[in-house]
């Protein structure tokens, strides 16, 4: 089985529904949270109606016992990491600034917050998201990255032995966030960088692994269009 951290407004939704185009939906195990329709039923039970009852250990057993092909959602690495091998682990990450723009967009469209970018850059829940969902990853967890999801998507594939088709499903990819980033005054990005010094680390981490891992592979992502 699969771990899917799904951190927002990394494409994670696209790759979500490419992996129930391939293994179908029914196995494909969902955590958004309590509140959240897609919670997987298996995944409610487990982890927030009787939590006292239940463990993380026992909902990856069941799910792997019941033949779920992977367990996706918005929950840091550090809740389920510890019972998955590195190398079935996959999260996205996306530049920093143009993720949090995208979040700011996607989030002001849905009211659920209010308020300025800059009241949203000094917000700390929203600061170093991409690297507190990551935290004690391990070595071996592929990161990909959003702006080359296509190629990044063809790595997984040859990793994992798998034919996962590349998709798009994210109307707000590209759109909204990237026009805000494109506005925003120089003392404000060079404000956001400072507040977001572990975001900036793993993001240049990701890239130079992706960029070897394609150098090293380039005859095998071909064979995916990649």
């Amino acid at each position: 089985m699969l771990l899917v951290v799904h951190i927002p407004k990394t494409a994670g939704t696209s790759l979500r529904l490419a992996l129930q185009q391939s293994f179908g939906l029914s196995r494909i195990a969902r955590d958004y949270g309590p509140q959240s329709d897609f919670t997987t039923h298996a995944v409610r039970r487990h982890m927030y109606e009787n939590p006292a009852k239940h463990s993380a250990r026992d909902l990856v057993r069941e799910l792997e016992g019941s033949g779920y092909a992977a367990l996706v959602g918005h929950f840091p690495y550090s809740k389920y990491g510890k019972f998955f091998k590195g190398d079935r682990v996959i999260a996205f990450v996306r530049e920093p600034l143009e993720r949090a723009c995208s979040e700011y967009v996607h989030r002001m469209n849905e009211k659920t917050i209010e308020g300025s970018i800059e009241d949203f850059i000094e917000t700390p829940k929203f600061q170093n998201l991409q690297s507190r969902a990551l935290m004690g990853a391990a070595d071996q967890v592929f990161v990909g990255i959003t702006e080359n999801y296509r190629s990044s998507l063809g790595i997984i594939n040859q990793r994992l032995d798998l034919s996962i088709k590349h998709r798009r499903d994210n109307p707000g990819f590209g759109g909204g966030g990237k026009r805000l980033r494109k506005r925003l005054d120089p003392a404000i990005v060079q404000h956001f960088y400072e507040l977001n010094e572990e975001d900036v680390r793993l993001y240049e981490t990701a890239l130079n692994q992706f960029n070897q891992a394609k150098s090293a592979a380039p005859s095998i992502l071909s064979r995916f269009g990649m």
